[in-house]
């Protein structure tokens, strides 16, 4: 016969209790946290699908916030867009209300410091920032675009947001478009170094370089002129690693070839120079190093190839304009700023073409100080807009050619500055119809997300939520049968000290 003792009651007791107290508890946290789910064992299955439902609706939120802050960005653009169109037609009214009788040469000087307010305003609206990022500035969010003299100091590089996995818009404007011209030139081996960093150059000296097995060498650049001879000088190093231009262009590259890498490769300057910060390759890298953008400015003998950011600039034809005279100058032949600059200056229409002073586009100056020259486009060509010597698609350039031709009493500059300023009006709508149209994209894609990212909610809330009223009829349940448990383990089991000393 088996033999019931009080250990098997005991443990039998404690196994009910246990259970009970376990299942009361857990009834008490489904109803305290609202969660089936509290933890991996409460359900493996559910908690792996419950952490990718969460996934999808963190990455979902981030985007929604990216693009709220797109569009803000955009509204931000379209505004200042706006002002200038209105600020480009108060520019017209004048240039219209001069360009003949009752205009004289002193109420035109007069206007002509209008005119001047006017280009100081746009360089302000340049200037717009949002959140403390400028947004005419490209990539260069943290620098004004513009300073006197409207040179442009932004980039033509784009600011994007992520408004899904893997796919981007971009919401930053390039000023180098509309108010101003920047021919971006990209390097080659040719590339003087004094044209280097705005012009301001490379400091002649040396430069030390550790490559990844640990072997180094001091590279004497004092006697470089050009990108080649520093690419050259770094190759004869005797250290086997290989500059070069790097895939972007615009910098150089120092690539280890050394197959037992030992530590970083290494690039410093030598006795206290800054020779290698200004080649944009002062680093150290456990892999190869990608040298900065050295933004090079122009030189005569800058290749039109390599303007553009490198996309090249394909000429055709200008019409120069000097007074009463003009001209028609073909410069499909071109290959590079020199011959640019020689068509012009040929031309007999007694001006001179040369790089202006900010070092990034032509300037055609008259050789007459009577009259006043400036160049636009024949037919539908853009080569004079590209070149940065019109107003086509140059405001400041517009109306500083305005200016110049009311302080000089030039009528037919005068005329020539309002069909510039035309172009340049339906410049600014064309971009503010972009930017409406990117806003556009963007609020429909938030539409989406949004509706996503509640089916991703509603879709969690069905595997992870607790079903309440279940939860609390568990929970009456277990205390019923937590205290019915206690109670009868109390009558059943009374243990005596007789009990407990056999």
């Amino acid at each position: 016969m088996f033999r019931i003792t009080n250990r098997m009651m005991y443990n039998n007791t404690l196994y009910n209790i246990f259970t009970n107290n376990e299942g009361l508890l857990k009834a008490q946290e489904e109803l305290s946290s609202g969660k089936r789910i509290n933890k991996p064992s409460d359900d493996p299955t559910g908690l792996n699908r419950v952490l990718d439902y969460r996934a999808r609706i963190s990455s979902t939120e981030q985007h929604i916030r990216n693009i709220d802050e797109g569009v803000a960005w955009l509204n931000m653009a379209d505004s200042t867009l706006n002002t200038m169109s209105e600020v480009l037609r108060r520019a017209k009214e004048i240039s219209v209300s001069q360009a003949g009788a009752p205009a004289t040469a002193e109420t035109r000087k007069t206007y002509a410091k209008d005119i001047d307010n006017i280009i100081s305003q746009m360089v302000l609206l340049g200037n717009s920032s949002i959140g403390g990022k400028y947004i005419f500035a490209g990539q260069k969010t943290n620098t004004a675009p513009f300073a006197s003299g409207a040179i442009y100091f932004g980039d033509k590089k784009e600011v994007q947001i992520e408004i899904e996995s893997d796919k981007k818009m971009g919401i930053s404007l390039d000023g180098s478009t509309l108010l101003t011209t920047d021919l971006s030139p990209d390097i080659n081996g040719n590339t003087l170094l004094s044209s280097l960093n705005k012009g301001n150059g490379v400091a002649s000296g040396s430069i030390k370089i550790t490559n990844r097995a640990g072997n180094s060498a001091t590279i004497n650049l004092s006697g470089a002129s050009t990108v080649s001879g520093v690419i050259n000088a770094i190759n004869a190093g005797g250290i086997n690693i290989t500059a070069s231009i790097n895939s972007a262009g615009n910098g150089i590259s120092i690539i280890d070839n050394n197959s037992i890498a030992t530590q970083n490769l290494t690039i410093e300057e030598v006795g206290g120079g800054k020779t290698a910060s200004d080649l944009g390759i002062l680093a150290s890298m456990p892999d190869n190093i990608d040298g900065l953008d050295l933004t090079p400015n122009l030189t005569t003998s800058t290749p039109l190839s390599l303007l553009n950011g490198g996309n090249g600039l394909s000429l055709t034809a200008i019409t120069v304009v000097n007074g009463a005279a003009s001209g028609a100058i073909s410069l499909s032949s071109a290959t590079n700023i020199s011959a640019v600059i020689n068509a012009i200056n040929n031309s007999g229409l007694n001006v001179t073409a040369s790089i202006d002073s900010s070092g990034k586009s032509l300037q055609i100056l008259s050789n007459n100080p009577s009259t006043f020259a400036y160049a636009k486009e024949v037919g539908s060509g853009t080569s004079a807009s590209d070149l940065g010597i019109s107003g086509g698609k140059n405001i400041i350039k517009t109306l500083t050619i305005l200016r110049d031709a009311l302080n000089n009493n030039d009528t037919n500059a005068i005329f020539g500055a309002i069909g510039l300023i035309d172009t340049n009006i339906d410049k600014v709508l064309g971009i503010r119809g972009e930017v409406g149209g990117r806003v556009n994209r963007i609020e429909s894609m938030k539409g989406l997300l949004d509706q996503s990212n509640q089916d991703a909610v509603k879709q969690r809330s069905a595997v992870e939520d607790a079903d309440i009223a279940k939860s609390a009829s568990d929970l009456a349940l277990f205390q019923t049968a937590y205290q019915a448990t206690l109670q009868s383990a109390a009558k059943i089991i009374q243990p005596s000290l007789l009990d407990f000393i056999r």
